[in-house]
């Protein structure tokens, strides 16, 4: 599956992209599957495809607008994946 094309219009990831991710790590309370989705694919990003960063951050961007608009702060639960 390809990670950047699996992101909604909107800008967010469905929560089925999760177990694609191999992260282990549980949804905190408080946060929606697809805010934790997305949470989790912007992490991966960061985390193991640093190098590759020109060819996504233009979806991450996307990505932290649709989070702001939800009120959730990516950095505020980056740290459950490092």
């Amino acid at each position: 599956m390809d990670i950047i094309a699996s992101q909604t219009v909107m800008g967010n990831w469905d929560s089925d992209i999760l177990p694609i991710l191999s992260l282990a790590t549980n949804k905190p309370e408080g946060i929606d599957d697809e805010a934790w989705a997305t949470v989790a694919v912007m992490a991966f990003l960061h985390a193991r495809l640093s190098e590759k960063e020109a060819e996504w951050s233009l979806v991450a961007k996307k990505a932290i607008r649709w989070l702001k608009k939800k009120g959730v702060d990516f950095k505020t639960y980056e740290i459950s994946f490092n």
